[in-house]
Order: structure tokens, then sequence, then C-alpha cells
């Protein structure tokens, strides 16, 4: 028989190369790259390719008009156009527009139901440049009116990539008409390629006063179309663009009845609180001059903030988060 003590050893010796045996092989090899992220199957349905291919619209309602997948979409366009299968955001064909041909898509035929737009905020689609710069020009117009409704007009890069580019609907939510206008697809400078009609609904109450709340004891923060509203009734109202109104827009990656957490491309961040503060671009400023002399107190705690201990047994301080300048756990 083995005496206990050697079998012990052995026992743990056993486990131990176990455990390091799984480390070696679960860990990634020097030098290796990750590996790639397989691309989207051509028989998934269309709105999974979209989240897919768009990961901001992932819990988005939203509505495919077009993805031009079949012959019988080319039946809700007017002026004939032709579909290319040189590339194509989603699927496997998309719309061809020429310079100086605009393509007109008749929502009458896609959209039926109650006033326009409905719940919907944004209408729009996915577009590239072929051949050189180009710029997309998109209308919205009604029967009743001889202008365009809403219009925007965005650059195209000369590069392989999708842009999106759609119009903010939430503007007409106030006045909702019966009658269903018409979209125009336009191109100037090189050719284009168009997929993915949608119209989407990107509208959500982030932070919204309880019934009981009096009234500027808090705020409202939500998004519809192409704003962000921050609203504290007697106090402050901010508006920010959304990505899809810029490329410089925010998004809010953190929300609560005391403070709210945006980002913007390129790394910016912005924080803003309920009772009139906001740090941006690492700096402190208050919303309201209703601070009064709290603003200059804030100011100076910012700009020299109270040193940071921490016992051993009880853990250590971060001093390497993005935002801390100068690595003293204080992230400006």
């Amino acid at each position: 028989m083995l005496d206990s003590n050697l079998l012990t050893k052995l026992v743990t010796a056993a486990v131990c190369l176990t455990v390091l045996c799984g480390c070696v092989e679960n860990a990634p090899s020097q030098g290796r790259s990750a590996a790639p992220v397989p691309p989207p199957l051509a028989t998934e349905p269309i709105g999974l390719q979209i989240t897919r291919a768009e990961p901001r619209l992932a819990g988005v309602p939203f509505r495919v008009l077009l993805d031009f997948e079949s012959p019988s979409d080319l039946a809700f366009c007017a002026d004939r156009p032709q579909t290319s299968t040189a590339a194509a955001h989603t699927g496997q064909t998309a719309l061809k527009l020429d310079a100086a041909a605009p393509v007109n898509v008749k929502l009458a035929s896609l959209v039926s139901g109650g006033a326009f737009p409905g719940h919907w905020t944004m209408i729009g689609g996915y577009f590239r440049s072929v051949g050189g710069p180009a710029r997309v020009t998109l209308d919205y117009r009604v029967p009743s009116s001889p202008q365009p409704v809403l219009q925007r007009s965005v650059d195209l890069p000369d590069a392989a990539q999708w842009t999106g580019v759609f119009l903010d609907l939430a503007s007409l939510a106030a006045k909702p008409q019966a009658e269903v206008g018409q979209l125009t697809l336009q191109v100037e400078g090189a050719a284009a390629l168009c997929d993915d009609v949608l119209l989407v609904d990107n509208a959500q109450a982030f932070v919204t006063p309880a019934p009981t709340d009096e009234p500027g004891s808090t705020w409202t923060v939500r998004q519809a179309g192409f704003n962000i509203f921050i609203d504290r009734p007697q106090h402050f109202r901010i508006t920010l663009k959304t990505p899809d109104a810029s490329p410089e827009g925010w998004t809010v990656e953190e929300s609560s009845d005391v403070r709210v957490r945006l980002v913007a491309a390129a790394g910016k961040f912005w924080t803003l609180y309920a009772d009139g503060r906001q740090y941006k671009d690492a700096q402190f400023s208050p919303i309201t001059k209703s601070m009064g002399e709290a603003a200059a107190e804030y100011a100076a705690q910012h700009a020299s903030p109270a040193t940071i201990e921490v016992a051993d047994e009880f853990g250590r301080i971060d001093r390497d988060t993005p935002g801390d300048q100068n690595n003293d756990g204080y992230n400006e």
C-alpha cells in the first residue's frame, strides 16, 4: 500500500499538471491573432443580417421596407431602376443609383394603416459609393406640398464601406398625416449602391419622473430620431445629436435619476448630473447658474481631488482607467 503522504503528493502533482496544461491550451498562442468572426450566412433572415452589420440596431424596432433580394422590390420604385450584385449591405443584391438619376420609393404601397409616420422615428437606408466620392440626398415629399418635407445630404467616402443615411421622422410625429408621401434617393458624383431601406423606431425613455415627483425636482432623459433630450424643468434643457445625425453624435451609455453618461466617436465622454454639474473633456463646468457658490467648490474639488488610500488587505486603487489623466485614482 502507498503511504498516505505519498498518495497525497501524487494527487496534488496530477491536479497541478492538469491545471497547467489547461491554462496553456486555452491561452492564445504568442503572436497569434484572434480567430476571425465568421461572416453572416447567406441563408440568414435579412433582419438578423442587419443587426450583425449594424450592432446599434440590436434591440431597436425596425422594419425592412426593401432589401432588393427579390425582383418584385423594384415594383415599389418608380423610374425603372436596376439592381447590382457587385456588393450588398446584406444578402447578395443592392439597388444601383446612377448620378443625376433619382429613384422614387412609393411608400404608400409599402406603409399602410393609420397616420404616417406613426411610432417610427427614422427612415433611410445604407449607401456605398462606386468608383469615387459621391453625395447622397434623401427627400421625403407628400402630394400636397411641392417642396420636400424632409431633406438631407451626406457625403460618401471613396471606400468600400456602407454608410447609413436617414431622415428624422420624429419632427413629423406632432402632426401625423394620413397621406403617405414618397422617398426620393439621389446621388451626385460617382454612382452608388443602396441597400436595406428601413423604418426605425429608436425612441427610448431612459429616465422619467415618477407621478409623485414635484415639478423640477428630477429630470427626463429620452431619445427620439436624431436627438437626445436632457430636461430638468426650471433648471436646464439640453438637446444633443445622435450618431444618426452626425459622425460625432452622442450615445447614452449609462443613465439614472442622478447622472447620465454619454459617449461619442474617438472615445469622447460627457457626464452630466441632475444637480447641475457636468464633466466634459476632463473639465468641470456648471450646466446652470443656479448652482451658485457650489460651482466654485466643485471646480476646486475637480482640480485638486482628495487623496485616496486603501489598506492592502482591502484591495488596491485602480490608477489605470481611461479617464484618469495623472494616475491618481481620480477619473477626470
